[in-house]
């Protein structure tokens, strides 16, 4: 009886505490969603009901917050807010950043490879690797290594050509562009030649397909990464797994090891990796890093650069199949950008003479995000002000959410928000655009670091691609195409199959 007694008194004081914590926005005047007591306002996808991208933009549009900057949910029974209002966004990320300064997402020691990477690791260790390893995207260097894209993009061209059955031909673009994508950061980043165009199933581009398939426990391990990370390890769960991790040192390693012996100099990723070694590097709490802090850094340029490249450009490729008419557009101005170049392809004739292929890249970025927000943590031990917005004070390691996927797809900010037009981010049109509006790459110190190089990737392909071929839809085109995973050109079950046309431009 005495513990029965005792299991009720229990089973009372949690109950009690449950409703004291979601009573928590209430009691501070801040305006929120009311969500499940106990899984919080992210369990439609976690029970399965929507996908991710779905629920967050269900919080979005709750009408109870629906004109409101900021609002305060749950994620389980933690308080967390979201920022809707563009101007507090720009303050968060970009003004304010020193109080901003990590990001929630984060690993444990279990997984260095996923603790230490500069999308995850905490400052001031980010700030140290960052500077370090921002050369690698200056344009000078991206313009030494574009001959390396350019044979890439031909290869891919010729892949193209070798399915050619009377100047057509039915492709997968998921597949297509995510093997181009693999092949430019191992042979960019790491001096490797992948040749996953040539083989599809190759050891990297099997390591690919392993990162983004998920399973249950895969998919529940990123979601509490990037929201309650101190759960991940609970779980066991690890950003790269034993197979991906053992993989990945070893070819970087042996390249590291290779390039110090004969003292080769190629200006990439591996340079500044040895150099790297050579530093005393140590975690924020000073104890000494191992060789994992470097291979970490590899790991994450090869996500970046053959995943979130090639989900962009394959929908923006998917795009311009349904719009004729901007695809048209863009034949049209890098034939321009051909004849005024001589003919040939060069970095400056990418970069500088193609602004509306890079609208219609950004457009595609708009309506289909590569993640559903972006997350930042209050790193200020005295707190951080909401005036005039509000006398709330956001506290020391409170979560902040900035729902790129609503952002981008509310008709307050882009009128008619579902229609693809690349014309919302012409020069003219971009200047009357709030600051943080659109925030596909992110904003402030910890935007992603690649921006410049992945549009450099991608327009590369874009124009061997369009250079030689017509892009149009097949039978098994799909009407509409989901954005409720991050890794939309990793989905094997689902592909997203183009007409290839041989028209070339000359």
């Amino acid at each position: 009886m005495a513990v029965l007694l005792g299991f009720f008194v229990i089973l009372i004081l949690i109950t009690i505490w449950l409703y004291w914590q979601q009573s928590y926005f209430k009691r501070h005047n801040i305006p929120y969603v009311q969500t499940n007591i106990f899984l919080g306002g992210l369990s439609d996808s976690l029970l399965r009901k929507c996908g991710f991208f779905e629920n967050v933009m269900r919080l979005y549009r709750r009408p109870e917050v629906a004109d409101v900057p900021f609002f305060g949910f749950f994620i389980f029974q933690r308080p967390a807010l979201v920022i809707k209002d563009p101007e507090l966004i720009k303050r968060i990320m970009v003004k304010d950043f020193n109080s901003f300064q990590n990001r929630v997402t984060a690993s444990y020691d279990g997984d260095p490879l996923g603790k230490y990477n500069l999308i995850f690791v905490k400052n001031p260790l980010w700030k140290r690797l960052r500077d370090k390893l921002t050369p690698f995207f200056t344009s000078g260097k991206l313009k030494k290594m574009f001959y390396i894209m350019d044979k890439v993009s031909s290869d891919l061209v010729k892949s193209v050509d070798a399915k050619m059955i009377n100047d057509k031909v039915e492709i997968n673009v998921r597949e297509l562009i995510a093997a181009y994508g693999t092949d430019v950061i191992a042979s960019v980043a790491y001096g490797l030649e992948a040749k996953t165009l040539e083989n599809p199933n190759s050891d990297f581009r099997q390591v690919g397909r392993r990162l983004y398939t998920f399973n249950f426990i895969k998919g529940l391990g990123r979601f509490l990464q990037a929201t309650r990370p101190e759960l991940a390890k609970v779980i066991g769960y690890k950003r790269f797994d034993d197979e991906v991790s053992g993989f990945m040192r070893a070819n970087i390693n042996h390249v590291m090891t290779e390039r110090a012996k004969t003292g080769e100099v190629r200006h990439d990723l591996i340079d500044i990796l040895n150099e790297l070694k050579k530093m005393d590097l140590k975690d924020n709490d000073g104890t000494p890093i191992s060789d994992d802090v470097l291979y970490a850094q590899a790991c994450v340029f090869f996500i970046g650069g053959f995943e979130t490249s090639s989900s962009t450009q394959s929908f923006a490729m998917y795009e311009l199949v349904k719009h004729q008419d901007i695809q048209e557009r863009v034949r049209d101005e890098i034939k321009e950008m051909l004849i005024k170049h001589n003919g040939e392809i060069t970095y400056e004739g990418v970069m500088n003479d193609t602004p509306f292929l890079q609208q219609v890249i950004i457009e595609a970025l708009r309506l289909y995000p590569i993640v559903a927000w972006i997350d930042r943590e209050c790193t200020d031990p005295n707190g951080y002000s909401l005036e005039p917005y509000s006398n709330f004070k956001i506290p020391y390691k409170m979560q902040l959410y900035m729902p790129a996927y609503p952002l981008h797809r509310d008709e307050k900010l882009f009128p008619n928000p579902t229609k693809f037009d690349p014309d919302r981010f012409s020069p003219e049109n971009k200047q009357n655009m709030p600051a943080c509006a659109f925030i596909g790459f992110g904003a402030g110190n910890r935007i992603c670091i690649g921006e410049r190089f992945a549009y450099v990737q991608m327009k590369t392909a874009f124009v061997k691609i369009l250079k030689e071929y017509r892009l149009e839809p097949s039978l098994s085109t799909p009407s509409e195409i989901g954005v409720n995973s991050n890794a939309a050109v990793m989905q094997p079950d689902k592909p997203l199959l183009l007409n290839f046309v041989r028209d070339p431009l000359f």
